[in-house]
């Protein structure tokens, strides 16, 4: 089932199921967790038939609005604010901590793309934990804030490196030159292993060192038919395995 493609004229018809209100959170949260700014925009806020459901849930609404406008922690924050209402779902509560998490990923790799440097603590206002002064005060948020960032380093989805004496996360420069020499010295060193593998083959039968299979036996059926006998005295009809194959009698 597609969120997005839902008709609007759903109406009442499936109330004990699935309202309409729950086709707007379900499609907004799934699309923020799995879709780019660009898509959100022209298959979410732009989509005819599921922005009428989107009217009934105006937060949601605001919300990919906000992401697609590179407003990440405003983005972040309503959704914070309906943790509670969605944790009461019954087919929703299983899956709000994973979607809220891809959300917050995806906004924190986006909001990076276009710096080569960005000071930590400007990161840490705008994705911390706003859990409370005390966090703050104890260096708990900051500590928290730079061990998400570094498990997101680790895995491969934020590509850069935390220089924790300026305190500023770097993005990693790729060298294209560097890479492309690198590719040009693999596939040379392919084309040596593969050379020197033809020049053993072509000594080894200059030197008489090759193995040929033994020569093929002739030899007849009990019916009379030929075929070609192998060393056990069977004999074998036709091409590699499709052919009958019976015993010589002698």
């Amino acid at each position: 089932m597609s969120f997005l493609a839902t008709e609007s004229t759903l109406g009442e018809s499936y109330n004990d199921v699935l309202t309409s209100n729950d086709v707007a959170v379900y499609g907004g949260l799934c699309a923020l967790a799995s879709m780019s700014r660009t898509e959100l925009q022209t298959k979410v806020l732009e989509n005819g038939n599921f922005r009428t459901f989107l009217e009934l849930e105006p937060h949601i609404r605001r919300a990919i609005s906000f992401f697609c406008a590179s407003k990440y922690s405003q983005c972040l924050d309503i959704l914070e604010s309906y943790r509670a209402d969605y944790l009461l779902d019954l087919y929703l509560q299983p899956h709000v901590k994973e979607i809220y998490k891809r959300v917050r990923t995806k906004s924190i790799v986006q909001y990076f793309q276009p710096f080569s440097r960005v000071n930590l603590d400007s990161m840490e206002k705008m994705f911390g934990q706003t859990s409370g002064a005390q966090n703050k005060a104890n260096g708990t948020s900051t500590l928290w804030f730079r061990e998400e960032l570094i498990s997101l380093i680790e895995s491969g989805k934020l590509d850069a490196r935390i220089d924790l004496e300026t305190g500023v996360l770097v993005a990693t420069e790729s060298n294209p030159r560097a890479e492309m020499q690198q590719e040009a010295e693999k596939m040379v060193d392919n084309f040596i292993a593969e050379a020197r593998l033809k020049l053993i083959r072509l000594n080894a039968i200059n030197a008489g060192l090759e193995v040929k299979a033994p020569p093929k036996k002739k030899g007849w059926d009990a019916e009379g038919a030929p075929g070609w006998m192998d060393d056990g005295g069977m004999v074998h009809h036709g091409g590699s395995g499709g052919g009958r194959s019976l015993r010589s009698g002698r």
